[in-house]
């Protein structure tokens, strides 16, 4: 099969031994990739690590995960993490969200979503790359830290079934170079 993907495995009705089951087979007729996104439902990490344990060759990633749902810290180690049970499987996409999910179900105000994004990918990187988290920006002020294990590599690539809509003013986001999906939705 060429290179398509799976996206949305949260099917409404089924249950998490039919879903690892699907994944399974979808690796087995070789599908290249499995994706799913974060919203106000099953977080997209918890549910990607259960696929991973199952899997052995099918790449697996997040769509989107909202930058204002976690730290970038936080987000780095899990993502990294998952890299590291997965043997490099592992592909990271991010996100904003929208200010009603933003600011209604996580209690976070929705400003300068673009600004936001930037410092994430930056403390990311660095956090992949494994270096000092140290970072004075508009949002995030971090020091000192840096990842206690190694990551599996030093960039996470970034989800190969983009098809959201980039606003232009993240566009410069997406770089070749960078190793996460810069894709913000300015509301």
């Amino acid at each position: 099969m060429s290179d398509v993907g799976l996206m949305g495995m949260h099917v409404p009705g089924m249950s998490w031994r039919e879903i690892r089951e699907a994944a399974v087979l979808a690796e087995a007729l070789g599908y290249s990739c499995i994706s799913m996104g974060e919203s106000w439902g099953e977080d997209a990490l918890t549910s990607l690590a259960q696929l991973a344990a199952v899997t052995s060759r099918i790449r697996i990633g997040t769509s989107i995960v909202p930058v204002f749902a976690r730290s970038p810290a936080n987000l780095a180690m899990a993502a990294l993490n998952m890299d590291r049970m997965s043997q490099g499987r592992f592909f990271l996409g991010l996100g904003t969200s929208g200010r009603l999910v933003i600011e209604d179900f996580h209690g976070e105000k929705f400003a300068k979503p673009l600004t936001r994004m930037r410092e994430y990918i930056d403390i990311i990187r660095k956090a992949a790359r494994g270096e000092r988290l140290d970072h004075d920006g508009a949002f995030f002020h971090t020091r000192r830290f840096q990842l206690r294990f190694t990551p599996y590599r030093a960039s996470l690539p970034s989800n190969p079934n983009q098809t959201e809509n980039t606003s232009p003013r993240s566009r410069h986001c997406s770089l070749p170079n960078w190793a996460i999906a810069a894709r913000v939705m300015i509301v």
